[in-house]
Formats: structure tokens, C-alpha cells, sequence
């Protein structure tokens, strides 16, 4: 009796966390994370936020998270950005509120957070939140969570978490990019070339600047 008493309160706990992420497994957050890059829509944003075109790149990723309700928190972190450029997180966040599902107010609210320092443990906080009930294993949300932890001093565990990101969303170079700091910080200076020929070689020729920073971070830690 016992063991079934068990076995039905694991499954209503799977069950309740499953309704609180809005009905999307782990499973479902990789593969819409790992789509999205493969979408034109990723290069196209991208492009215009590294050729300073910020209202552009506002405006389409505006239709995507708030018409389509494109649910990529790939594309829905770069939004923030662009907010932030146009010194528009205020109008941005109001946006957020209208939508249906509060988990990406919280979600995008928490970016500008971490991206303009503000509350840093609070914010490790929510996302740490979010993973649990509402984006499980979602790979963008332990890349931030493993760039705080590298701002918190916490280097162990920014590589722990940022080596979650970069198995699930592999082709993404800024996770790359952030494990290959975490190593550094924790002295594995082999790993951090490691993951800086990785970024490199991730980052679309557009991205001119990350390369460069890339490139100088890898000059820098191998002498």
C-alpha cells in the first residue's frame, strides 16, 4: 500500500510540474532551443543587433514573441537586448505582462537583470525557479544561471551548469563562450581553449566582435 501511495504522489508531482512549464518536458525545451537555431529568424535578429540596426531587430522579434508567440528563449534573451540598447526594458516589460504565459515575463525580466548586474543572487534565484517549474533543462536559462554563478565568484559551479547548456544546445556559441571563462577561472586552462576554438568556430562571421573577443581571451590565457 505504501509503495502504491508512493508511486501516485511521484506521478502527480511529474504531473503538476509538467502543467507548471506549460506542458513542455526537458525533451521539448532542447528541441525548441535547438531549432530555433537553425531558423532564419535567429541569423536575421542576430545580424541586425551586430549591425547596430536595434530598432529593426526590436520590431521583429516584437511580431515573433508577442504575435506569433514564438516561445525560443534564445530569441526571446535577444529581444531583451535590444530593449536594453534602445534604453526600452521598461516598455519591454510591460509588453511582457500582457502575455498569456507569465513564465516568459519572468524569464525575460530575470535577462535584464543579469545582462545590467542589477540583484544578481535574486536573479540566480528565479532562474533557478524557472528550471525547476516552468523551462526544465532548458539550456539558455543554465547558460545565464552559469554566468551569474562565474559574476558570483562561483566558478565550480558556473562550469557544472554551463557544461549542461552546452550538451543539450551544442551549437550555441556563447554558452561555449562563457564554460570557456568558468574553466579559466577554475585554472583548466585547456578546457578554456577548448571551448574558445569552439565559440570561435560557432559564431557566424558577423559576430565579428565575439570572435575577436574570443580570440584575444585565447591569446591571453596561453602565454
Amino acid at each position: 500500500m505504501k509503495k502504491f501511495v508512493a508511486l501516485i504522489i511521484i506521478i502527480l508531482t511529474t504531473v503538476s510540474l509538467y502543467f507548471c512549464s506549460g506542458g513542455q518536458s526537458a525533451k521539448e525545451q532542447i528541441q525548441i532551443e535547438t531549432k530555433s537555431l537553425s531558423n532564419p529568424l535567429y541569423r536575421q535578429a542576430y545580424r541586425l543587433y551586430y549591425t547596430k540596426q536595434y530598432k529593426q531587430g526590436y520590431e521583429l522579434l516584437s511580431n515573433y514573441v508577442f504575435n506569433q508567440k514564438g516561445k525560443s528563449l534564445v530569441l526571446h534573451s535577444l529581444l531583451v537586448k535590444f530593449a536594453i540598447k534602445l534604453k526600452m526594458t521598461g516598455d519591454l516589460s510591460k509588453k511582457y505582462l500582457d502575455l498569456k504565459e507569465h513564465k516568459y515575463s519572468i524569464f525575460a525580466n530575470g535577462v535584464m537583470s543579469a545582462l545590467e548586474g542589477h540583484g544578481i543572487n535574486h536573479t540566480v534565484i528565479t532562474f533557478q525557479d524557472l528550471l525547476k517549474k516552468r523551462f526544465p533543462g532548458n539550456p539558455v536559462i543554465l547558460m545565464y544561471m552559469g554566468y551569474l554563478y562565474i559574476l558570483r565568484n562561483n566558478p565550480h559551479f558556473a562550469v557544472v551548469t554551463l557544461e549542461k547548456s552546452v550538451s543539450a544546445l551544442s551549437a550555441f556559441p556563447f554558452n561555449r563562450y562563457y564554460l570557456a571563462m568558468a574553466h579559466y577561472h577554475t585554472k583548466n586552462i585547456s578546457a578554456a581553449v577548448s571551448s574558445l576554438d569552439s565559440a570561435i568556430a560557432l559564431f557566424p562571421s558577423f559576430m565579428q566582435r565575439e570572435i575577436e573577443a574570443a580570440q584575444r581571451m585565447k591569446k591571453r590565457i596561453s602565454r
